[in-house]
């Protein structure tokens, strides 16, 4: 059994999730102190300040505190979404729902190993292994470096429970095209769009397969957050080499473990958070083991923290506890009265 597997897309876009991280503010010049209780809190501290990690833990058990640095992939359907028309991936005949798993024999596990491998092969004739309804078939595709669209299409990774885009018939995989007969060029547009309209019946036009459906739906009040929303999360489809639009669905990934010997790696942090040395092994209060990590928040902006309680002696480790927080860094400011 793997670390940890996740379905959905690693660079999801977030157009309607259903859960908000809780935020949390640091308070005093120490910045924050990170326990446990903290998993899927932002805290946000200022430049300079220092951010503590306190994870208790059992010394008599094999359980123990790793940080995570890396997100290993493992496998991703490359979908095709679409080929502009008159281009070389057209006329090879690739058609939408179209899953590419091999170039030439090689394996390819994500959008980027494929384009990588496209881009290498310009003026090439390459042969794509390729699903389509259930069936294997090879392809032949001329690789051409052609003018790329700009725009991209949004398509649906993840339907939120209790939302009308459930009702409404909406399908993981589904090609946003365009609502109300306005094109959707991006995920930004999309979104913009439909968060004026609470209350008022749009029509969404998708792509599903070789179909194009209309579906009716309804935004309503996110209850998260009051925002209006149908109720799906989305990604975007990449213009690849050759007329080649491709999407990635049903992604299978597991978190990586750093194994903490020495310093961070330079730019694993993002250079956000600097890690003042290795992480200390004390004693808890109650008696028990404490792992403590110290980090300076070095630079304004954004990073994630997360660490893995499980037993690290074995060869693919089971996951007993996952501690998971965003930490925001914001410029350092003096303080003073408020007018």
């Amino acid at each position: 059994m793997r670390l940890l597997r996740f379905s959905g897309l690693i660079l999801i876009l977030a157009l309607l999730l259903s859960l908000t991280p809780f935020p949390a503010r640091a308070q005093g010049g120490l910045g924050a102190t990170i326990t446990p209780d903290d998993d899927g809190a932002t805290i946000t501290v200022m430049s300079g300040e220092t951010v503590v990690v306190e994870l208790p833990f059992d010394p008599d058990s094999a359980l123990q505190w790793r940080m995570i640095m890396t997100r290993t992939f493992e496998q991703a359907d490359i979908t095709v979404y679409d080929t502009q028309p008159g281009s070389p991936a057209a006329a090879a005949g690739l058609q939408p729902g179209d899953m590419i798993t091999a170039v030439d024999g090689e394996a390819v596990r994500f959008s980027d190993d494929l384009s990588e491998v496209l881009e290498a092969r310009i003026d090439e004739t390459v042969t794509l292994s390729v699903v389509r309804d259930g069936d294997p078939l090879d392809v032949a595709l001329d690789i051409r470096d052609i003018p790329r669209p700009t725009y991209v299409r949004p398509y649906v990774v993840e339907l939120v429970a209790d939302m009308p885009a459930v009702s409404a018939g909406f399908e993981i995989g589904d090609a946003i095209l365009a609502v109300d007969g306005v094109m959707i060029g991006s995920t930004e547009q999309l979104i913009a769009y439909i968060t004026e309209r609470e209350n008022v019946e749009i029509v969404v036009t998708v792509r599903r397969g070789l179909e194009k459906l209309e579906l009716p739906v309804v935004p309503v009040a996110d209850p998260t957050d009051g925002v209006p929303r149908i109720g799906v999360s989305v990604s975007e489809t990449e213009n690849l080499i050759s007329g080649l639009s491709v999407g990635l669905l049903n992604l299978t990934w597991y978190y990586g473990v750093h194994p903490f010997r020495g310093s961070v790696p330079p730019g694993e942090l993002r250079d956000i958070l600097v890690q003042q040395g290795d992480p200390r092994l004390l004693e808890s209060e109650d008696g028990e083991g404490l792992a403590v990590w110290f980090f300076e928040a070095d630079e304004v902006g954004e990073t994630r923290l997360t660490f893995a309680y499980a037993d690290f002696n074995l060869d693919e480790p089971e996951l007993d506890q996952l501690l998971d927080v965003l930490i925001e860094v914001t410029p350092y400011r003096q303080e003073g009265p408020s007018v």
